[in-house]
């Protein structure tokens, strides 16, 4: 189902990874998963949605009702943090590498100058800096664990942290986060603005590479397709579910509108035991609380 599959065999499990790159070097840490079975996406009334001082005031306006889409809260999510003071390992061996060099220049330099037994010991210094500059060369662009690193002061840089998904679930999951501190009251309340989501969800721009093939994290690009083939589109999701919650942020009552598949397009509102026709209109206009897609055929 357009690469997607869950984790095990789960329909809502899909894998989140966390990718780390230095921003100075530009060398990437091995990428970690964790299983997840629903997104929780900020809305930009939310607190740490937008954090750039210019987006305040649209994080503002938006607690006044205004509109956002659903794309632009997937775009934050998985949109890169800096990070400062971390510890790199390729800009590690990097110094050391240009220590070494310079300290193996400086004896070639100097050897040429020297008595001949003092020479001799110049040489054997020179032959171990060029033998700890090819390990170091060889080592792993991640390899922090290993010995040769052990013993050298670790270098510390700025660096970007970011959520991909590795690996999407066969049901996308979706929670929108309403709730958030009123500083003005000192208590809890809801966002009620509205958020457009789409009858169809492209999310292959939100996995690692634009959508890695099978569905699962790579870190090499993927193969450029064929001009004869047609374009594929991975990663295409259909709207099946639509959770409203009605009423504040300390109670309520919830409703759903399902689509029936056995029934084409046709959708129904349920609230309790009550089912009801619905009009895509009416789905699209609902205030979302939750949103499922289905993986599409």
């Amino acid at each position: 189902a357009g690469g997607a599959g869950g984790a095990g065999g789960a329909p809502l499990t899909g894998w989140l990874g966390t990718k780390i790159q230095c921003m100075h070097c530009a060398s990437v840490r091995a990428i970690k998963n964790v299983p997840f079975v629903d997104v929780s996406l900020a809305l930009p009334g939310a607190s740490g949605f937008m954090p750039a001082a210019s987006l305040r005031m649209e994080s503002a306006a938006a607690r006044d009702g205004s509109a956002c889409h659903l794309e632009e809260c997937i775009e934050a999510f998985t949109r890169p943090e800096l990070i400062s003071d971390l510890e790199c390992t390729r800009c590690t061996v990097m110094q050391r590498i240009s220590e070494l060099d310079k300290n193996a220049e400086f004896l070639r330099q100097t050897v040429e100058h020297v008595a001949t037994e003092e020479a001799a010991e110049l040489e054997r210094e020179l032959a171990t800096t060029q033998a700890e500059r090819q390990r170091l060369e060889r080592l792993p662009r991640d390899a922090s664990d290993d010995a040769a690193l052990t013993s050298l002061p670790m270098v510390r840089s700025r660096a970007s942290k970011q959520y991909v998904f590795s690996r999407l679930p066969s049901i996308l999951c979706f929670h929108l986060g309403r709730r958030y501190f009123n500083s003005r009251t000192g208590h809890m309340s809801k966002l009620r603005q509205h958020v457009v989501f789409p009858l169809t969800l492209g999310m292959a721009q939100f996995t690692a590479y634009g959508g890695a093939c099978g569905g699962v994290v790579s870190l090499d690009p993927p193969a450029a397709s064929s001009a004869e083939a047609p374009a594929a589109q991975p990663f295409r999701y259909t709207l099946s579910s639509v959770v409203v919650h009605h009423g504040s942020s300390d109670a309520g009552h919830y409703t759903m509108f399902r689509k029936l598949r056995e029934c084409g397009e046709s959708w129904v509102h349920v609230s309790d035991e009550h089912v009801q026709p619905a009009s895509v209109e009416q789905v699209l206009s609902a205030q979302a609380y939750m949103l499922f897609y289905s993986a599409a055929a």
